[in-house]
């Protein structure tokens, strides 16, 4: 039996919309890049069950500040991926220049 773990789905302004199921991430990414070099290919997607995930996204037990690896918990990042603390520290450090 064929097992498919991500799906990728597109829609083709003039067939309509389509999917299609692979077995591994790379094969969809891939999948999906030759569909974005054809200007008729809109609103190109990935979606996973991923059955091996179990719990909450992220890290879900800091203490002191730190991760459960070990490194320094340095704060939610922005959209930007910049930690927070970090963009704070920056804006002080400006600020106290002046």
């Amino acid at each position: 039996m064929n097992k498919t773990e991500y799906m990728v789905y597109w829609t083709n302004v003039i067939g309509g919309p389509a999917s299609g199921g692979f077995d591994n991430m790379g094969n969809a990414l891939a999948f999906m890049q030759e569909l974005r070099k054809d200007p008729d290919n809109k609103f190109v997607a990935m979606a996973s069950e991923m059955v091996e995930n179990v719990g909450k996204m992220g890290v879900d037990s800091i203490v002191d500040n730190t991760c459960p690896d070990g490194s320094p918990f340095l704060g939610r990042t922005s959209r930007y991926g910049v930690s927070l603390q970090r963009a704070r520290k920056a804006t002080v450090d400006i600020n106290s220049e002046t």
